[in-house]
Formats: C-alpha cells, structure tokens, sequence
C-alpha cells in the first residue's frame, strides 16, 4: 500500500504501486513506463513525493491490455482504441477457447467487475472442456494463487473475495 498523503478521502483508496500493476498483470513495470509516456494507455495519479499510484481502473485496463497482448495485439493498436471497445474486445476474446493462463485472466476481470454470469461462463466452459479435476488443477488453483497475492497487496476488497468463493464453493 502506497501513502498518498494527507488527504482524508484518498487515504483509505485502495491504491497500487507500478510493482503492484506487474506482480498482477505480468507486465514488467518498465514496459509499463514506457507504454505511459509513448502511448498514454494509462495515466498513473502521482503522491505528494511524485511516486506514481494507480486505481482499480488502472488494474483493469491492464489486466485487459495483458489479455490482448497475449492474443496477440501490438500495443500500438491496442493503444488507439477507446476504453469501451478495449473492453468489449476483452469481453468477446473471454468467450472463445483460450489457454488456462487466459482463464485466471479472465476470471480475475469478472471478479472485479463483479459479474457472476462472466465468471460461471468462463468456469463452466472450461469444465465441460477439460472436466472438473482438469479444471481444478489448471485453472481454479493458479486463479486462487492469484487471489492469494491480490489479498496480500490490498487489491481487492472482501466483497471481491466472497464473490469467487461463493462461485467456487457451488
């Protein structure tokens, strides 16, 4: 967690670090800087002694550019296409057969976005093409893990983590 200074409103936001952003997308932070300055994809809030902090918008937008990227998407277009089709893209790759490593990504945008029929379409197509232990091993684990390392760093709220183990547990 990041201090963001004085200000009453913003001390208690959940914030990240440029470490945070790569720990979570896979995305090195010097990719990250980088892609700020050339491409201005996203725009880090900075402290009071200048350190950059992002938002849950922020961790979004990367963990769906991540998603793109590895579907093989140049950053540069990437880049010139507007919030909503950034989405919509991400939505419409989330439901095409895609890789385990996709899923977790996958899962994690429908956690954050608290959307139950995203994360059930997601798990349940995954069972019924790889089956139940398949599925456990490859996907619910590694996504876990994840969460795991997303509670460490204070990136999700409870409400996020109840989510996933009520669509879990059923």
């Amino acid at each position: 967690m990041i201090n963001i200074g004085s200000n009453s409103n913003l001390k208690y936001m959940v914030v990240y670090s440029i470490k945070d952003l790569e720990k979570l997308s896979g995305i090195k932070a010097h990719t990250l800087r980088i892609w700020e300055k050339r491409y201005n994809v996203i725009m880090p809030k900075r402290t009071n002694t200048n350190i950059r902090y992002y938002e849950d918008k922020d961790l979004q937008k990367v963990l769906n550019i991540a998603l793109l990227r590895k579907k093989g998407y140049k950053i540069s277009k990437i880049a010139e296409l507007s919030e909503p089709d950034i989405v919509r893209l991400t939505a419409e790759l989330s439901e095409v057969d895609v890789a385990f490593e996709d899923h977790i990504d996958a899962l994690s945008m429908a956690m954050f976005e608290l959307n139950e029929f995203k994360f059930n379409k997601i798990l349940d197509h995954y069972i019924d093409q790889n089956g139940f232990t398949h599925t456990m091993e490859e996907v619910i684990y590694p996504f876990l893990e994840k969460l795991g390392m997303m509670l460490m760093v204070g990136s999700i709220k409870s409400a996020h983590e109840s989510f996933v183990i009520y669509f879990i547990r059923r």
